[in-house]
């Protein structure tokens, strides 16, 4: 996620800068597009294969996860292949004809880019961690080359469509060929007509929430801007936002992604333990959260017209916007693989749609008069009815003890810090004031957290385990931010 952040980084600036927000607007879209289109199109099959696989590891049942890592690169292999073969004919008959080329490439990175899919949930559902990274380091690489070269040799657009293909491609041959590495040493059983019937009942499920979620997490408010708005540069500010949000909360993503893959574990070896791991897990997420969100949030108002240009000031309330929303979006994963893992879908489909109907009627009333900042609303209310929605459930079904006062701590230096940070705007300008709102809010968070006592004995010894994992250089540094954070008669 870290790599993730770096390409943005190193790619969406210069690409704002250079093609503009209009013809970037148009270009996001068909991108957003083809994703969605490669979501749906998948059937909700990755997500299956990754709860049984991940079950059948714990269980010890190597042969039966080689089963339906096989079963469900077959069928994703074909689905691929017939969207991107019906994407290419729309795209010559429907698109415009001024970007069918660069449009043509985008879709077919989905063939890659649905197929890798597949390994890549494999991979998860092993907890190797790691083969993923490397992956991404790869791919991400190509990424920043393609796109440098295509602004600096002219190649525009076509050249970026291109590169991503490319990338997507790379990614998916390395993440494959891993997961026939260690997938290997297991004996090839044909899938058991149970799993299979489990197998296709989850993944009705995880379709109708894939849908959902497109609507209520994913930027499905593209669709109304495009028609609602007079200018695509509304598409490319709600994009830019959006993308910057997600982004940037490569800790609590990272931190979500790891405890998903250790819940679906955790399900197949121990299962009363599932819940209150949920509950660990909604701290630490919204501890991370909390000083990347509201401090993007702070930092926007001079960050975004020093790193895009005068052009993307109107992004700057969207950017707020989006960000303060985004805190709860952590928060979602955990308590939906909980719900998944104990096959709640039923009851989390139906949350999901009250919450996507809402999305849409508030994208209908605020979109036509506010463009890309009632999109972020929409957006934000959305996820945050979401999040509360689904925790108050899970927290009735499993009787989770969600610790109300450390909540409040966290938020409480969130907002210290914010308005430090916001104070530091009438005294330093440009980079030095970014220079010196990371630095004053980094302080003044941490500090907070101390005084108001949010960590206790078992968070001391959870945050022990992780320097061991620590480079040598990094321990001694950890160990003391450890002890000032945690003291040892806490």
């Amino acid at each position: 996620m870290a790599i993730g952040l770096a390409t943005v980084l190193a790619t969406t600036i210069p690409l704002a800068r250079v093609i503009g927000p209009d013809r970037l607007g148009y270009f996001s879209y068909v991108g957003w597009l083809t994703n969605v289109s490669a979501a749906i199109g998948s059937l909700g099959i990755t997500l299956a294969m990754r709860k049984y696989m991940a079950e059948s590891l714990g269980n010890e049942d190597g042969s039966r996860a080689r089963a339906v890592y096989r079963t469900t690169l077959r069928l994703q292999s074909l689905l691929a292949l017939a969207l991107t073969a019906t994407g290419l004919v729309l795209v010559f008959t429907v698109a415009r004809t001024d970007s069918r080329w660069v449009s043509a490439f985008l879709v077919l990175s989905m063939l890659p880019a649905m197929v890798g899919s597949v390994p890549s949930q494999a991979n998860m559902a092993g907890e190797r961690m790691k083969v993923n990274t490397i992956g991404s380091l790869v791919a991400n690489t190509i990424n920043i080359a393609s796109v440098t070269s295509s602004l600096l040799l002219g190649w525009d657009l076509l050249g970026v469509a291109i590169g991503m293909f490319l990338y997507r491609t790379v990614d998916c041959l390395y993440r494959s060929l891993s997961v026939l590495r260690w997938l290997g040493r297991y004996a090839i059983v044909p899938l058991d007509s149970e799993t299979k019937e489990r197998m296709k009942r989850f993944s009705g499920y995880s379709l109708i929430q894939t849908l959902l979620h497109l609507v209520v997490w994913d930027r499905s408010e593209m669709i109304f801007l495009r028609y609602f708005s007079s200018s695509d540069a509304q598409i490319t500010f709600y994009a830019l936002a959006f993308n910057m949000t997600e982004k940037l909360q490569l800790v609590p993503n990272a931190l979500s992604s790891g405890i998903g893959a250790r819940l679906f574990a955790q399900y197949g070896t121990d299962r009363d333990r599932v819940p209150q791991l949920t509950a660990t897990s909604m701290r630490y997420i919204l501890l991370c959260a909390v000083p990347f969100m509201l401090g993007l949030a702070a930092l926007s108002p001079v960050l975004i017209p020093l790193v895009y240009g005068d052009p993307y000031r109107p992004a700057v309330t969207v950017v707020v916007i989006s960000a303060t929303f985004a805190i709860a979006r952590g928060l979602m994963h955990p308590v939906r693989t909980l719900m998944q893992a104990t096959e709640n879908q039923a009851r989390l489909t139906v949350w999901l749609i009250s919450c996507a109907l809402l999305n849409l009627v508030l994208d209908v009333i605020l979109i036509p008069a506010h463009g890309a900042v009632g999109a972020a609303v929409a957006n934000g209310v959305s996820q945050a009815v979401m999040v509360w929605g689904i925790w108050f459930q899970a927290k009735r079904l499993f009787q989770i003890n969600v610790r109300w006062l450390d909540l409040v701590k966290i938020a409480l230096a969130g907002g210290i810090m914010t308005a430090i940070v916001h104070g530091l705007q009438r005294l330093v300008e440009g980079w030095w004031f970014v220079t010196a709102a990371v630095m004053m809010g980094t302080v003044t968070y941490v500090a907070t957290l101390r005084l108001t006592q949010a960590f206790d004995k078992d968070d001391r010894w959870r945050l022990e385990q992780l320097q061991a994992r620590l480079p040598k250089k990094a321990g001694p540094v950890f160990r003391q931010l450890l002890r000032f954070l945690i003291p040892v008669g806490v």
